[in-house]
């Protein structure tokens, strides 16, 4: 076929890059609805909006008004503001937000149209739909636009616009395009000094001269007048200047620091928020930031007039370089300033094809993207100015990175305009972009159109189960269990108490031996009461508010000495009450309610996490004893399956911390067995599995997390448990086909239903499985057997049954203990419940000293306390976080595994557990509220398993080695688990002790 008809057959530019361009303004438009926006920018955008629609120009800047943005920019927004109030949009609503953040999209839907015409004109039509690509994809333009709702894409729009004009020698398009961009935002000023130079360099030759001085005067008065014009209702003609030139100037007094949550140098050296004039070593911030400006200014022109001298000055790169180079270099920048400088180079690199450029703009992608969801996701917490703690760290880890791009990017630049012998290394970085970026597509287009090969199948044969293998696995098991089991909680707690309702008070006349120092009370379900001590005279001496936080745990008063006391209940339940004197000896004592004295014998000798509940515990275990003795039930924001399994434990041990923990553990335990076989059925090896089930059984928050009656355990075994069953039936419908797959199919469908049921994260893994289901289905199809109509309706059937039905059968059933305690519990009372659960959790504004962002979990940046205590020269504390080696080298193989995958070098196994793990990750991308470190749990342990494929693939080329290596982590693990074991269980230790266990700055394991 010759090359004449290849190109008819090939699918039209402009047809797919609309296809491309609707693509991205309908997902920036569902991103825009779904998410709030940057708190303080939405608000003021708003107001600034229906300010515009209802009063005049002339009156919008009004003294007193904040309104630092330039009149350009606040037109558009009066059309939002106008359309606002014709379709009654109200502020902070869906609507009101899309109609902020349209004029933006339809920005960035030209920023992609502009970039993909570049990249065609350099590469072909393939390019410039690859870049084009490269801007729908674009993740920091993605947060810019749809989640923060900034203008910012616009502003580079018209920027690019300018230099790519500029390029063409259409100098007065060019010069218009630059001035509405400047009236936009003054951020524009920053690229001036290139679009002084592209204007002057032609000066240089003696041809023309005259001609582009006069091209220049036109073009400054051109683009002041596209500043200027726009201003005039606003101030009038002779008042609008000097107002521009107060409001321009004005912008950047406005933020006298030396950096302003900007990842750059004057960040990582610890200078966020940092007053401009503070001096560091000889100079104040702002002399170091105006001496670095100017010095990297004079370097620009001097690199500008050497390239025009040699004919290759262009104005696009140098764009892309000064303005990153402004931001990386310079004070007073803000985190969004990068977001210009890195489509600039994107745009460069389209415009020549250039590899090099295209991997730099993607690092600054990166870069881009952290700092604006670092500054996003901590407003209105307490890091939200990012000077110190985890926060201020990751701020200064991202000025590390951007200075070390920066690096390259000058290298890329000098060669790119210069040329120098001595940087012709650079060229072996660069080439085609274009070829590097189809290369992977193009595989994955011919591997599409492929039949299956009949090897992949026959890989997936499992190893005969050897008794050897049953008795290693059950030993282990046995051993976490015993790990498990030990150190878990009281088995003696008073069950028995004393109900006082809620508005009613009872009196209780109490007899105890003289020297009483301390009452001890044990409350039990909170009545928004409290307790009163009084002593013989009728004074109080003590008392006490029973509140939700008290609840199952020991509590202490300080009382006078004494023998004789009435203690005063009101709204309250008290399970068991304890007198003590100075030395700590229990007492004895009586009263006319036996029912508070009459179970001494469980009153321990200490107060610690073994007889009491902490951290999430009063909330779920809480819950699961009101179930099962049939009272209202207080916690209602996740579904209650895991709550009728905690309330078992209670059922079988009793109300005390083992019984309550007991199903927690079980289930942490289970978790061994879990990973080993979906492991060894993915690598349809033993060793692998072996591994995983070692280092999972090694790890800190498999390990600590289901010691706590919280319902993170349960959600997560019945996750890996699906991902096992589910792996298994896309296996055996390669081998088998889907007739002969019921079985796992059906198994499958259960748990999925079980992690449902127990949290709504479990949902999140039925996009993994239905990823799973349905790509198996297509390569049943490439395998081009006969009867694939007929298996593909049963899978769809058994789709429905087992993976929409089934699940929602099992969550219905989870509420029997709503229907036990009123049997008029309808089905539209569950609905009512699904509808304020998803209230809660999207409404949800509460913020934490332990929260962190789930781009830190795999870094196992931030741990989360949960119980602390300290007595003499011992402190106890119990923390959440995974095992460092698990943490680090598990995100080390994810990270492994996704460039594996863009090469095309993975296996089907890791393929599978890479969509496992990412769609348990990826879901809490778009999550605002606050989060922490154990809603990694499910991915961290499919880490694990991405880790174990890892080792298995590299072994086939270095097998002593990755022996030696297995060995080392599995071996690190254990006397790391043994090292933290006391912040992981709550067993006192020393304080320095205690301080050996805080590696890093942001692992505040014991809050002393």
């Amino acid at each position: 076929m010759n090359t004449q008809s290849l190109q008819k057959r090939r699918p039209d530019f402009w047809k797919l890059l609309g296809i491309g361009v609707l693509g991205l303004f309908v997902l920036r438009l569902l991103t825009a609805a779904a998410t709030p926006g940057y708190l303080y920018d939405q608000n003021t955008f708003t107001a600034w909006a229906l300010r515009m629609a209802q009063t005049p120009a002339s009156e919008f800047y009004a003294e007193g008004y904040f309104a630092d943005y330039p009149p350009g920019y606040l037109w558009v927004l009066k059309l939002v503001g106008e359309a606002m109030l014709a379709l009654g949009a109200q502020s902070g609503t869906a609507l009101a937000r899309v109609l902020l953040a349209l004029p933006v999209i339809l920005g960035e839907c030209g920023l992609m149209a502009a970039i993909a015409v570049l990249g065609r004109k350099a590469g072909g039509d393939r390019a410039g739909l690859l870049f084009g690509l490269c801007v729908a994809l674009n993740l920091s333009l993605w947060f810019d636009t749809g989640v923060w709702k900034q203008v910012d894409t616009l502003f580079s729009l018209g920027l690019v616009l300018c230099f790519w004009l500029l390029i063409q020698k259409r100098w007065l398009p060019g010069a218009l395009a630059y001035g509405l961009t400047l009236a936009i935002k003054p951020q524009a000023l920053i690229a001036g000094p290139v679009l002084a130079l592209a204007f002057l360099l032609p000066l240089l030759q003696r041809e023309g001269r005259l001609r582009q001085i006069g091209r220049t005067v036109l073009g400054a008065v051109v683009a002041v007048l596209a500043v200027y014009l726009p201003a005039v209702p606003f101030w009038g003609w002779k008042e609008s200047l000097p107002n521009l030139v107060e409001k321009y100037t004005s912008t950047s007094r406005g933020y006298p620091y030396a950096v302003v949550n900007a990842g750059n140098l004057f960040a990582a050296l610890g200078a966020n928020w940092a007053d401009e004039n503070a001096r560091f070593l000889f100079l104040s911030w702002k002399q170091w930031g105006t001496l670095f400006l100017v010095i990297f200014t004079a370097a620009t022109i001097a690199v500008a007039v050497l390239s025009a001298r040699r004919g290759r000055f262009c104005p696009m790169i140098l764009a892309g370089f000064y303005t990153t180079g402004v931001f990386v270099l310079a004070h007073s920048m803000h985190e969004r300033y990068l977001v210009f400088g890195m489509v600039l180079v994107l745009a460069a690199a389209a415009l020549h094809n250039s590899r090099s450029l295209l991997y730099i703009a993607g690092g600054l992608t990166v870069t881009s993207l952290l700092n604006q969801m670092l500054v996003y996701f901590t407003v209105e917490t307490e890091a939200q100015f990012l000077m110190d703690g985890v926060a201020g760290f990751a701020l200064q880890l991202l000025g590390l990175a951007n200075v070390a791009l920066f690096v390259p990017l000058v290298l890329v630049t000098l060669w790119k305009l210069l040329e120098l012998p001595a940087l012709s290394f650079v060229a072996k970085w660069d080439g085609s972009a274009e070829e590097k970026l189809a290369a992977p597509i193009t595989s994955w287009a011919k591997a599409a159109r492929r039949p299956l090969p009949e090897q992949t199948v026959r890989t997936l044969r499992q190893p005969p189960v050897s008794r050897k293998e049953v008795i290693g696995l059950c030993a282990g098991t046995l051993a976490a269990a015993v790990l498990a089991f030990t150190y878990l909680g009281s088995t003696s707690a008073p069950e028995s108490g004393l109900l006082v309702p809620q508005n009613e008070t009872l009196s209780v006349a109490i007899e105890a031996e003289e020297g009483s120092a301390e009452l001890w009370v044990y409350p039990g379900i909170p009545q928004n009461g409290g307790i009163k001590l009084l002593d013989e005279s009728g004074a109080v001496a003590a008392e006490l508010s029973t509140d939700y936080l008290s609840c199952f745990k020991w509590q202490t008063l300080d009382i006078p000495a004494g023998g004789r006391y009435t203690l005063e209940i009101s709204g309250a339940q008290l399970m068991e009450i304890a007198f003590r004197d100075a030395n700590g000896t229990l007492l004895s004592a009586s009263c006319d309610q036996p029912a508070l004295l009459d179970e001494q014998d469980a009153v321990p000798d200490t107060i610690s996490q073994l007889n009491g509940m902490y951290f999430d515990e009063i909330y779920h275990a809480r819950t699961a004893y009101e179930m099962l003795h049939e009272m209202p039930v207080y916690e209602t924001t996740h579904p209650p399956l895991g709550k009728d399994l905690i309330m078992l434990g209670i059922a079988i041990f009793g109300m005390n911390a083992f019984g309550w923990r007991f199903a927690g553990a079980l289930c942490g335990v289970l978790m061994i067995p879990a990973v080993y076989l979906l492991v060894r059925r993915l690598s349809a090896r033993r060793w692998p599995a072996a591994f995983a089930a070692a280092i999972v059984g090694l790890d800190f928050m498999r390990f600590g997390q289901s010691r706590m009656a919280t319902i993170d355990s349960f959600v997560v075994l019945f996750i890996l448990w699906s991902g096992f069953f589910m792996v298994w039936y896309c296996q055996s419908v390669l081998e088998k086909g889907v007739d002969a797959s019921l079985l796992p199919m059906a198994l499958g469908g259960v748990f999925f239903g079980l992690g449902a049921a127990a949290k709504w994260t479990g949902i999140y893994a039925g996009a993994g499985l239905a990823v799973l289901y349905f790509a198996v289905l297509y390569l049943r199809w490439k395998q081009k057997r006969p009867g694939f109509a007929h298996e593909l309706r049963m899978a769809i059937a058994g789709g429905v049954l087992f993976y929409v039905m089934v699940p929602l059968v099992i969550y219905l059933l989870s509420y029997l203990p709503y229907w036990w305690r009123d049997p008029s519990f309808s089905i539209s009372d569950w609905w009512n419940c699904q509808t304020a659960m998803y209230r809660y959790h999207s409404t949800l504004q509460s913020t934490h000293t332990f929260q962190s962002m789930w781009f830190t979990w795999p870094l196992d940046w931030r741990p989360v306390w949960y119980y602390y205590s300290s007595a003499g020269d011992k402190y106890a504390s119990i923390s959440g976080m995974a095992g460092p080696v698990l943490a680090w080298c598990g995100t080390v193989a994810v990270v492994y595994t996704i460039v594996q995958a863009v090469r095309r070098k993975t296996t089907m196994a890791q393929n599978m557990a890479l969509v496992l793990y990412l769609t348990q990750l990826l879901p809490w991308v778009a999550v605002t509220r606050c989060t922490f470190i154990y809603h990694y749990f499910a991915s961290l342990m499919f880490s694990a398993v991405l880790l174990a494929l890892m080792l298995q693939q590299l072994a086939a080329k270095h097998p002593r080695g990755v022996k030696r290596a297995c060995i080392g982590m599995v071996a690190v693990s254990a006397v790391l688990l043994v090292w933290f074991y006391p912040a992981l269980t709550g067993l006192p230790v020393s304080r320095s002790y205690a301080e050996s266990t805080m590696w890093l700055p942001s692992w505040d394991l014991y809050p002393f």
